[in-house]
């Protein structure tokens, strides 16, 4: 009797061994979602008692991906194989929006003030009152234009420059020459008729072979005079001409130095508010304005001395 009720206890003991450790495993993977929700919603206590009940209740099985997939209040939790969380917040992050162009250049709309009307189109820039806002815009549009124009007439004035040769002397010398020659010529050609005016009044039968041979002779220094001052005048023009060259290239030369400040003018006529360098890029962006860099590489050339 004693070994019958021993064999009844163990049996007893062994099924509820075996009901308790079948209720552990059951509760284990609930215990793990539970323990990922109150990660993400609030810590432990979010996982404890009823905590596990609505997350049991809320856990449901994506067939697709072989994992479970839990809502939460901010989004969808996706528990995968790897164990990789992506959160509803991280999916739909807005990107940040593209800064304005007045702003990445420096220049708020507020800051460019009146210059906004560079928004201008072409057409209403072309057809703009000079004295209207619109107008002046387009008055350092066409400045900066214009840049490349007198960049191409300056490399022009300069490569001309260097294929013509200098003159030996400067055009005032060579004037001063001319004039000398002018007043030799003078009294030659008062000399000469002079000696005429005897040889028509000399009698007839008179040896006038002394007096023919004066005339020839200054007659012959009177040719060589011109010859000379025709030579000097050819001088002259070249002189000039490297002169008129020397002096455009020097005149573009400046207006190149000077032109930054010509459009600043232009454009701060254009302003109602202190054009600083932002304001001028952005201004420039709107208009689409590429600027020619101003830069020249050759030295002035001297001017030209005896």
């Amino acid at each position: 009797m004693k070994t019958k009720q021993k064999n009844i206890l163990s049996a007893a003991f062994f099924s509820v061994a075996l009901l308790g450790a079948m209720s552990i495993a059951v509760s284990l993977p609930f215990s793990g979602i539970a323990y990922a929700k109150g990660g993400n919603g609030g810590g432990n206590g979010g996982g404890n008692g009823g905590g596990n009940e609505r997350a049991g209740s809320a856990n449901s099985v994506d067939s697709t991906s072989g994992g479970s997939t839990k809502s939460t209040g901010a989004g969808k939790v996706r528990a995968s194989n790897s164990g990789t969380k992506i959160t509803g917040q991280q999916r739909t992050a807005k990107s940040k929006p593209k800064a304005d162009l007045a702003d990445v250049l420096g220049a708020s709309p507020s800051e460019l003030g009146a210059l906004n009307a560079a928004h201008a189109s072409p057409r209403a820039l072309a057809n703009a009152n000079p004295n209207s806002r619109v107008g002046r815009i387009a008055a350092y549009n066409n400045a900066v234009l214009g840049r490349s124009a007198m960049l191409a007439d300056y490399e022009q004035a300069r490569a001309t420059l260097d294929d013509t040769p200098p003159p030996a002397r400067d055009n005032a010398t060579i004037t001063g020459d001319i004039a000398q020659l002018d007043t030799d010529l003078g009294l030659a050609a008062t000399s000469l008729a002079g000696l005429q005016a005897q040889l028509a009044a000399a009698p007839s039968g008179t040896d006038t072979t002394a007096l023919a041979g004066e005339i020839a002779a200054i007659t012959g220094e009177i040719d060589a005079l011109s010859v000379e001052r025709t030579a000097l005048q050819s001088e002259l023009a070249a002189a000039n001409e490297y002169a008129v060259l020397l002096a455009r290239e020097a005149e573009l030369r400046e207006a190149i130095a000077n032109q930054p400040a010509t459009e600043f003018g232009l454009l701060e006529a254009a302003a109602n508010k202190p054009v600083t360098e932002g304001v001028i890029a952005a201004v420039n962006n709107l208009l689409g304005l590429h600027p020619a860099d101003l830069t020249l590489p050759d030295a002035p050339l001297p001017a030209v001395t005896e």
